[in-house]
């Protein structure tokens, strides 16, 4: 059994996968948790949070948080959404992408590139959040991630959610990276 220490940052946390409740607690929220050791760490960020991580240098491409409990990409801001981190990625990583889509962005390939690395993943069931769990293995060092949506399109153009112009792509609702 792996103990883990928690840098802690604001007054009240909840930790949610796949939008479900694994745990809560007052103090200060856990943005990363690396199992006493192990060797092994882990960075989270929880997109229903208005504030990034420290961890977190910049982020592009994402809307503001919603009442679900997550932000969108939106292609009016950006093509694609980046987060960019204050140091390198790890040279060998798992990244978990709690994620939903609609629409014209369902069954198609969302791309995935960190540096030189590339995966992808598909989105199947309508703005159901699910956990995509992808291998990463960088060839040089990278700072950031960016995530293509496969065809952002504006809630107004579909004539939904009344003049809504934003280029949403998937519904964001957490991304780990995993040593």
């Amino acid at each position: 059994m792996k103990s883990y220490r928690l840098a802690l940052k604001c007054s009240v946390w909840c930790l949610m996968v796949g939008g479900i409740l694994i745990g809560w607690g007052c103090g200060r929220d856990p943005g990363t948790t690396q199992p006493q050791g192990s060797g092994g760490s882990s960075h989270t960020i929880d997109f229903s949070k208005d504030a990034y991580p420290d961890f977190v240098k910049d982020v592009e491409g994402l809307s503001v948080t919603e009442s679900w409990g997550g932000r969108f990409t939106d292609a009016n801001l950006a093509p694609t959404a980046k987060v960019h981190f204050t140091q390198p990625l790890p040279d060998k990583f798992v990244l978990l992408i709690t994620t939903g889509a609609s629409g014209p962005n369902l069954n198609k390939p969302v791309k995935v590139k960190v540096g030189q690395a590339e995966a992808q993943f598909v989105v199947a069931e309508e703005w159901k959040p699910q956990t995509f769990r992808l291998q990463i293995e960088l060839t040089s060092p990278a700072d950031t991630i960016e995530i293509e949506p496969p065809n952002p399109t504006s809630p107004a153009s579909a004539g939904t959610q009344g003049g809504d112009t934003r280029k949403l792509g998937l519904s964001l609702r957490a991304l780990q990276i995993e040593q």
